[in-house]
């Protein structure tokens, strides 16, 4: 028998002779035991695996369990992974999204894209836009603020088939009807007001011209209506009668009038004996100091020079064709 002693009823548990306990003893480890290798061991292996190093056995099926361990930032391929069974089918989902987004992508389609796949991405493009299955249903109408002689239902027929081919929303083809209008009610505003411009410095220079030259407003247009008519103009026509606003157009049919038949003087005063006669009016003109377009024709510095002279000279063509 072994003497009893504090350490060894300690160690064996033998409780000493006459009861009691063992007194407790202090076994914390010292600063030297607590850097042994056992030591050092045991806290390594309290160091965390790699995710990976556990999520694939050896028969390549996937470990559920260590999904769990997966880091933040792939946390939430956890239900994904959870419904493969093996690495395979992992590989085989990831080459199925693949040609999936292939085909559904909205990048270019390669140069030599089959008719096929042309089609399938036209699909998908009208699906996106909301793209009618007929071009006649993006219900393109004439604006009601454009007349119809300004409206062409053929360009917009070809302008919803071009819309359609490339999978346009319709909502971008009102909005180019919309500014096309817009423009062209533009140009027709400018286009009015250049025409009222226009005409009236026409309106302008005639009455200049027929103030230098001592022709009434009245009786120059009484004139010039004669003359468009033996010129054979249909002053009912609306083209002839804005014609008829260019002031030179005006001052021709006037001339024309009074160098042909018209046996009064634009003063209206004054009538000749000399009948129609053209190369009598001619003469007449030139040589008869009495005649009002006598003193015109010779004085180059008369306002109505050039009318005495265009008449004259009007005159004479007529008598050298009357001659023939």
């Amino acid at each position: 028998m072994f003497p009893h002693s504090p350490l060894f009823d300690s160690i064996t548990g033998i409780e000493p002779a006459g009861g009691g306990s063992a007194p407790a003893l202090d076994l914390a480890p010292t600063p030297i035991e607590a850097n042994t290798p056992s030591t050092q061991a045991s806290t390594a292996s309290a160091v965390k695996e790699p995710y990976y190093k556990t999520l694939i056995n050896a028969d390549g099926t996937l470990n559920h369990k260590a999904l769990d361990n997966l880091p933040d930032h792939l946390a939430a391929l956890k239900p994904t992974l959870a419904r493969q069974k093996s690495l395979d089918d992992v590989f085989t989902v990831m080459g199925n999204q693949q040609t999936l987004v292939g085909k559904k992508a909205l990048g270019p389609l390669p140069t030599n894209a089959t008719p096929e796949m042309v089609s399938e991405r036209k699909g998908l493009l009208d699906s996106i836009n909301g793209v009618p299955k007929d071009p006649k249903d993006y219900g393109i109408v004439k604006p009601e603020n454009i007349s119809n002689e300004l409206w062409n239902d053929g360009l917009a027929k070809g302008a919803a088939e071009i819309a359609h081919k490339y999978s346009a929303p319709p909502a971008m083809l009102k909005d180019l009807v919309a500014l096309q209008t817009a423009e062209l009610q533009k140009q027709l505003l400018a286009q009015q007001d250049y025409e009222r411009a226009f005409f009236a410095k026409q309106q302008e220079n005639l009455v200049q011209t027929l103030k230098l030259e001592n022709i009434p407003l009245t009786k120059a247009q009484e004139l010039a209506e004669r003359g468009a008519q033996k010129l054979g103009l249909d002053l009912q026509n609306p083209d002839i009668q804005t014609l008829m606003k260019n002031s030179n157009v005006f001052l021709m049919a006037m001339r024309h009038a009074l160098s042909t038949s018209e046996d009064k003087f634009v003063s209206g005063e004054a009538k000749s004996s000399l009948g129609g006669d053209p190369a009598a009016l001619a003469k007449d003109a030139t040589s008869n100091k009495a005649n009002p377009l006598y003193a015109p024709y010779w004085d180059a510095q008369h306002p109505q020079n050039k009318m005495a002279k265009e008449t004259v000279n009007q005159w004479r063509k007529l008598a050298a064709a009357k001659a023939k």
